[in-house]
């Protein structure tokens, strides 16, 4: 039980991988219990997204990091205030690249702990740069769609 509490202090990275953009972020919703990841935002392979927990008096917030010198975005608060404002954030990110998205959220999964980061992997297609992505991950989780009962896609699964 000690050793277990002691893990629980030291930093832990889950790097998520998968086909789709959209496979990765619903994956990290659900890690989270929540849907942080607005849909609009992380749309292509080259954004890197974060999430960070924070113990529960620290306030929530989503970090946008704009391209190309632009400013970045900062929003607070929990994830129904955050909601109401997604229409006009997206509207205001249409036709600006994003960057990077670091979120700072209580993950209740993962205790009051400020230790956990679940980071998403922009190198799916270019294995070395993803082999050290992956690296300093305390665990690695590639996530797929399934479409058929056999597995006929295996290989497309690569252990680093």
């Amino acid at each position: 039980m000690t050793e277990n509490k002691e893990a629980l202090d030291k930093d832990f990275t889950i790097a998520v991988a998968g086909e789709t953009e959209s496979l990765v972020r619903s994956f990290m919703n659900v890690l989270v219990g929540s849907e942080v990841i607005p849909y609009f935002l992380v749309t292509e392979p080259s954004i890197v997204c974060s999430i960070h927990a924070i113990p529960y008096e620290d306030e929530q917030s989503i970090h946008i990091q704009m391209a190309n010198n632009e400013e970045d975005i900062i929003l607070c608060g929990n994830i129904s205030s955050l909601k109401k404002t997604w229409k006009t954030l997206q509207a205001t990110l249409k036709g600006k690249t994003c960057h990077r998205v670091e979120i700072c959220w209580h993950l209740p999964y993962f205790r009051n702990t400020k230790n956990v980061k679940i980071t998403s992997n922009p190198f799916n297609e270019d294995s070395e740069k993803m082999a050290s992505f992956v690296s300093d991950a305390s665990i690695l989780i590639y996530v797929w769609r399934r479409t058929k009962t056999t597995f006929e896609n295996e290989d497309k699964v690569k252990l680093f």
